[in-house]
């Protein structure tokens, strides 16, 4: 299996990494090691997420209030969104 950020899911990323880094450069590593452990564990088990509808997954992740919103095309997890809890405005991505 491999992993592809969508062009949409590779922005979130980068205006969580900002946000974080105005916080601490800590708070931004912290935020970046999580977001990692979560790709690399829907990477080792891509059904693991919980399903959002019948194409796409989400895995949350630790100590942070995002979710990494996927689907699992043949031998690829295609991430579609970097989602903060409290934002709706990925589901759009979903259609």
């Amino acid at each position: 299996m491999k992993v592809a950020f969508s062009p949409a899911a590779r922005r979130d990323r980068l205006e969580a990494m900002r946000f974080y880094m105005n916080a601490s450069e800590r708070a931004a590593a912290g935020f970046d090691t999580h977001l990692r452990a979560a790709v690399a564990f829907v990477l080792d088990f891509p059904n693991a997420g919980s399903p959002i509808d019948e194409r796409y997954r989400h895995k949350p992740l630790t100590h942070y209030p995002f979710s990494v919103v996927y689907r699992i095309e043949d031998d690829t997890i295609y991430v579609v969104a970097v989602a903060h809890h409290k934002r709706e405005s990925w589901r759009t991505r979903l259609r």
